[in-house]
């Protein structure tokens, strides 16, 4: 499982039938399984979260 930042609103059908459609938001971080998450990357519509910069962890 990869958590991934979705970089465009899109929606998603995993067995192609309209009872699976799955919409995703623009800036949501789902958790996804590793295929959907490469598909997404490698469409650009999703990255990898940044990691967070010292200063957000000393924040924490």
């Amino acid at each position: 499982m990869k958590t991934v930042e979705i970089t465009a609103t899109f929606e998603f059908y995993p067995d192609g039938s309209e009872a699976t459609k799955r919409v995703y938001s623009l800036g949501a971080t789902p958790e996804l399984s590793d295929a959907d998450a490469d598909l997404f990357i490698a469409k650009g519509l999703a990255q990898l979260p940044a990691a967070p910069t010292p200063q957000e962890k000393a924040a924490e």
